[in-house]
């Protein structure tokens, strides 16, 4: 008897025409760490709604058993290179009640913002220290990316129907923001990456 398709998450493998789907064999890539090799075990409308993660994350529990959520958010939330799958499995869904708890604060990149810096391949990430140059002739004024749609819990003030922003946060205590338009836009040469939150 053929098995029923599993119903489509509306994520994919970075490059590929590969669904997410509970149960998959996945393998995270960390920067300068070996990978965390898991399950995918949390899709939000095909799991169980769990009372942490809701309708905002998908999951995945590790060897270990420790459980990371990532922004779900078929628009902008897609998976970025370094989540990778490995095999198909028949994974059972996160109980409803679940708590989440990990001890590793190295939360893998799962997603992708789809932005990169001008003329470069670093893609911009949340935490990313940076300069901004307003004008021309105006001193460099430093930063921290602290929204991008997709990667970061939902913001009134950000996310709206019809455009969403993607912002830096000045040390001057102004905002610098950007309409967010994955994989077709650029940040502008204004723009210029210091280094990752981690400090690589």
């Amino acid at each position: 008897m053929t098995k029923p398709t599993p119903r489509n998450s509306g994520l994919y493998y970075y490059g590929t025409k590969d669904d997410l789907r509970l149960g998959d064999r996945i393998a995270s890539r960390r920067l300068f760490r070996s990978p965390l090799y898991g399950t995918i075990c949390y899709i939000p409308g095909i799991s169980p709604k769990h009372s942490e993660l809701g309708d905002d994350q998908w999951a995945f529990r590790t060897d270990d058993g420790a459980i990371y959520g990532a922004a779900y958010d078929r628009k902008y939330g897609q998976p970025g290179k370094g989540l990778i799958l490995l095999s198909r499995g028949e994974g059972e869904s996160l109980s409803p009640d679940e708590p989440l708890e990990s001890d590793d604060h190295d939360v893998p990149s799962v997603a992708s913002s789809g932005l990169f810096y001008r003329g470069t391949t670093t893609e911009v990430m949340l935490g990313d220290h940076v300069t901004v140059k307003r004008w021309f002739f105006s001193t460099p004024i430093t930063g921290t990316v602290t929204h991008i749609p997709g990667l970061s819990p939902k913001n009134l003030e950000h996310d709206h129907a019809k455009m969403s922003e993607w912002v830096i946060s000045l040390d001057d205590s102004s905002e610098w923001r950007y309409e967010y338009h994955p994989r077709r836009q650029d940040p502008g040469k204004n723009i210029t990456f210091i280094r990752r939150a981690s400090g690589v």
